[in-house]
């Protein structure tokens, strides 16, 4: 790889791609005993995905700047009839500031509110051996290496926090205002 200048990586920020080899996808779906009995299910429009990055292996990440892309289709659908399940950044490529060449690890955040319920989920991490600086000026890569052997970018679900996370974290907020109202 060249060093930029400018010190930008670019990466194609989708879950499905289309490759010499045929289409690849991550499809993301709602954790089996989601509310509503929708486990199993692709998630629709009424999520988020975010990208993350740390430069070489992933032990704490950045949020990529404008990369948060919305979900396609609704819930229930699939990614082949309706897009559920998927997303795609439309303001193609993400830029990754700072890269100028080597090893990347992305993870996928996905978000959102269904029924009134929170849902929020994490891909594994994806490692890229590297992805195109912007000073080279060729194609930008993608999230599943361009169709390079590998495992790349997987399919993950989402959830709501369980219940007895909720009371922990409220039992620990109570006990913090009890200490500080003492004081």
């Amino acid at each position: 790889m060249v060093a930029s200048s400018y010190g930008q990586g670019e990466v194609s920020f989708a879950n499905y791609a289309f490759e010499a080899g045929g289409q690849l996808s991550a499809p993301v779906t709602f954790a089996a005993g989601s509310p509503g009995g929708i486990g199993g299910e692709y998630v629709g429009s009424e999520f988020t995905a975010t990208l993350l990055y740390e430069y070489g292996t992933m032990t704490s990440y950045s949020v990529a700047p404008n990369s948060a892309s919305a979900f396609f289709g609704a819930d229930g659908g699939t990614p082949a009839s309706t897009g559920s399940g998927t997303f795609a950044n439309l303001n193609q490529p993400v830029l990754i500031p700072g890269y100028t060449g080597g090893q990347i690890s992305f993870e996928v955040l996905a978000t959102g509110t269904v029924a009134g319920h929170a849902y929020t989920g994490t891909s594994a991490p994806d490692v890229l051996p590297s992805i195109v600086t912007v000073a080279e000026g060729t194609a930008f890569g993608d999230m599943f290496n361009n169709g390079a052997p590998g495992t790349y970018l997987q399919s993950w679900t989402v959830a709501t926090p369980e219940p007895s996370t909720i009371a922990l974290a409220g039992l620990g907020v109570a006990s913090l205002l009890a200490l500080r109202r003492r004081k």
